[in-house]
């Protein structure tokens, strides 16, 4: 196990998430554009380059090339400083302001106050309706086109509410169905690590506070269907191991959540999947992929919230991939 840490714990040391209603707040405040240039946002920005600070004072909307400028660091060319950057926020926060007044203001000068709810709603719907026409194409025409799709849902990760991430996550298992048809395996990395991101997984290492809902668990069967697909279709039909090991782990991630927050019927319905899928994979020639699966589901019962030690030939494998041809659908 020489190389294995750095292949596959990638995930286990996490950057915080913006929390949602501030990452909105962010967002409504800079009226979706980014606060330097105007031109349609894209990324939420860390001011002192720390992404644990997500204080509302540290965080900026800017789009691609101004939050490129802004992340350098050390540079004597740097143009976007800290003390830049909030002036130009500051700047468009009172522009903004300016330009919503008449809108939110009642006869006589008194203030209306804004639903959060209802903004909230509204970004969602906006959110669903690009996920689903950006979603629904034929990708495995074109896997080149899918992974600039993939990843340009990375913006959606800290203001998607429960309604667009169970889209995003729907769209997903869609993309994942196509697995059989020769997905490459950095596709398969892409699904799986965005599906880990659009769960409610605050932690994989301790019990979160606030009571696990149908809406969250919905978002965690749907979740652990891409595995699923990914972990089958990655045996079955391509005898690709690595595509197997991110569903696997995927699967792993779903688990150990349900396991520290004793989530039962989670617990209950992924153990039916895991039983399914030993079963399903129990025939010649997909042993290692058995294997794989096994190391994961075993992985939870230690206690230790890490990735599994991967042997000698199964990491090879993982690493240098032998897939067969497809036959059939």
């Amino acid at each position: 196990m020489k190389n294995h840490a750095t292949h596959t714990n990638r995930r286990s040391v996490r950057r915080p998430k913006i929390p949602q209603s501030i990452a909105e707040e962010v967002m409504f405040r800079a009226q979706m554009r980014c606060c330097v240039c105007g031109d349609r946002g894209d990324q939420i920005h860390h001011i002192d380059l720390d992404p644990t600070n997500n204080q509302l004072e540290n965080l900026v909307f800017l789009c691609y090339k101004d939050h490129n400028e802004a992340s350098i660091k050390g540079s004597l060319q740097r143009r976007l400083t800290p003390e830049l950057l909030r002036k130009f926020r500051d700047d468009w926060y009172d522009k903004v302001k300016s330009e919503r007044r008449p809108r939110y203001s009642a006869p006589g000068g008194d203030s209306i106050e804004i639903d959060e709810d209802r903004l909230r709603l509204t970004m969602d719907a906006m959110i669903v309706l690009e996920v689903r026409k950006a979603l629904s194409a034929r990708f495995w025409e074109d896997w080149e086109t899918a992974k600039e799709v993939l990843s340009s849902l990375h913006v959606y990760v800290n203001i998607a509410g429960a309604t667009a991430s169970l889209a995003i996550l729907e769209g997903l298992h869609h993309v994942s169905e196509a697995t059989r048809y020769s997905m490459p395996g950095d596709i398969a990395r892409q699904i799986a690590d965005l599906v880990f991101d659009f769960l409610p997984i605050p932690s994989l290492r301790q019990k979160q506070h606030s009571v696990i809902g149908e809406a969250q668990l919905q978002l965690f069967r749907v979740g652990a269907e891409v595995a699923d697909n990914l972990i089958y279709d990655g045996a079955v039909k391509l005898a690709d191991l690595q595509i197997v090991f991110e569903g696997a782990k995927l699967l792993w991630q779903i688990h150990q959540f349900a396991f520290v927050n004793e989530v039962e019927a989670l617990m209950e319905s992924l153990e039916e999947k895991y039983n399914r899928l030993f079963s399903t994979l129990n025939r010649p020639g997909l042993q290692n992929a058995v294997r794989l699966l096994r190391l994961f589901h075993d992985q939870v019962a230690t206690g230790v919230p890490e990735l599994p030690e991967l042997p000698d030939d199964l990491e090879h494998e993982v690493l240098n991939p032998k897939r067969r041809a497809r036959h059939g659908g």
